[in-house]
C-alpha cells in the first residue's frame, strides 16, 4: 500500500467563515470519483477516508487511508485536471467541505496558510519521487 503526506489541517473556524460547510458520509459512500471534475477542498473532522483506484481487472490500489484533521483534493484545486482517485469513506466520516472559489480566496486572504499549502505539497511530491523510485528499483 502507498502512503502519502497529508499534513494540512486549517482551523475550521477559518475555513466555515470562507463558506466550508459540514457534510456527513455514510460508510462506503463515494464522497468523489475518479474521473470527476475537482470542485472542493476537504478536510476531515471525524472517521476515516480510502483513496484508491481499480485496475483493468478490477483490483483495487490504495493510495492512502486518512483520518481526523487530514485533508485530501487540495492539490487538484489549482489546476483543471480530474480526480485520479475515488475518495470512499471507510466508516461514517464528517468533513469540512469548501468550494475550490472560495478556497482560493481564503489563501489569498491568508498567505500564512498558502506557505504551510505549499511546504505540505511539496512534501507529498518528495514522498512520491522516493515512492516511484524505489517501486522503479524493484
Amino acid at each position: 500500500m502507498k502512503k502519502t503526506i497529508s499534513c494540512m489541517n486549517i482551523d475550521a473556524q477559518i475555513l466555515y467563515s470562507f463558506g466550508g460547510e459540514t457534510v456527513m458520509y455514510k460508510p462506503k459512500e463515494f464522497i468523489f470519483k475518479e474521473g470527476e471534475h475537482s470542485q472542493y477542498y476537504f478536510q476531515i473532522i471525524s472517521g476515516k477516508v480510502k483513496l484508491n483506484t481499480f485496475t483493468e481487472n478490477g483490483k483495487e490500489f490504495i493510495h492512502n487511508i486518512l483520518g481526523k484533521n487530514q485533508s485530501f483534493g487540495d492539490p487538484l484545486l489549482f489546476i483543471e485536471k480530474l480526480y485520479p482517485t475515488n475518495a470512499v469513506s471507510l466508516q461514517a466520516t464528517e468533513v469540512i467541505r469548501m468550494p475550490k472559489n472560495n478556497f482560493i480566496e481564503m489563501l489569498k486572504s491568508h498567505p500564512d496558510l498558502s506557505l504551510e499549502m505549499n511546504m505540505c505539497l511539496s512534501q507529498r511530491l518528495y514522498y512520491n519521487s522516493l515512492m516511484v523510485r524505489n517501486i522503479c528499483i524493484s
